[in-house]
């Protein structure tokens, strides 16, 4: 975590796509690198069973870094309890693939894998007239799933852009066609 920084680029992009966001804002986020001594983590095991039991995190700090570690340390969390417990699931029936043009960064169309299931489910939410946010990110089984998720939602906004509903925002800044 410690070696993780904001790239000129992504400087960059934030200026250009955030204009709301203060230049102080992004330079603070450029210059910002996480803490790993800001965080503890202890594993208190049961009477019963050495493993189970229960997980501490404590992230000590001025709010305005303890803040940052809310994202990485719960995603993390969530992507070991999937990777270690619940393993019992694949990608099968979860994944579907479309074609789209994207003119800013070519003139083909581009093959994008999303979740089937979230654009199905934005279509249903906009039909009925529904604004919503996606908050994912914290819990995660995966960052490729995220990603599927982030992509079918988005395609869905694309699609049902007709409709009275619509996704307003994310709680993740993804890439989608990189």
């Amino acid at each position: 975590m410690a070696d993780i920084k904001l790239t000129r680029g992504e400087h960059e992009w934030l200026e250009a796509a955030c204009p709301y966001f203060k230049p102080e804002f992004i330079d603070y986020l450029s210059n910002y690198r996480f803490k790993p001594d800001q965080v503890s983590i202890n594993f208190a095991a049961s009477d019963d069973d050495p493993n189970v039991g229960s997980l501490d995190m404590e992230v000590t700090g001025p709010w305005v870094e303890a803040i940052l570690w809310e994202v990485p340390l719960m995603s993390l969390l969530s992507e070991s309890y999937f990777k270690v417990v619940d393993r019992d699931w694949d990608y099968e029936g979860q994944e579907g693939k479309y074609l789209v043009c994207v003119p800013s960064l070519t003139q083909f169309p581009k093959l994008i894998h999303i979740s089937v299931q979230a654009y199905e489910k934005g279509m249903a939410l906009m039909e009925f007239g529904i604004n919503f946010s996606e908050f994912g990110t914290r819990r995660r089984r995966s960052h490729h799933t995220h990603d599927l998720v982030v992509a079918g939602l988005k395609k869905a906004s694309e699609d049902g852009a007709d409709r009275s509903g619509n996704i307003i925002g994310t709680s993740n800044v993804p890439i989608f066609f990189a």
